[in-house]
């Protein structure tokens, strides 16, 4: 729904192959990183480390505005208290530069 048809592992005719690769696209992907980080999970070839249903329903993608904008407050909140060299706030202003 989300590629609008399309599948990670692409045409029929090479799928099972990219499958045994774990060679997948998101193509369609590109500007909903919440999905492709979720979908990316689901598609995890070693089947314990996939995500449980119960923990795909609780994904941010299925997050209303409200528990999205509480989230963003709570970490800003977070984030003020912290000292600049703390590894939560390296890693928040290291992928801020790929917003």
């Amino acid at each position: 729904v989300l590629t609008k048809g399309g599948h990670p592992f692409g045409a029929p005719i090479e799928r099972e192959t990219r499958i045994l690769e774990n060679k997948r696209t998101l193509q369609g992907l590109e500007n909903m990183p919440e999905a492709a980080e979720l979908i990316i999970s689901m598609l995890n070839p070693e089947p314990a480390l996939r995500p449980t249903a119960e923990d795909v329903l609780l994904h941010p993608l299925f997050w209303n505005a409200s528990k999205r904008l509480l989230f963003l407050k709570d970490a800003s909140d977070r984030l003020e208290i912290e000292k600049p060299n703390e590894p939560i706030v390296l890693a928040i202003e290291a992928r801020a530069q790929l917003i």
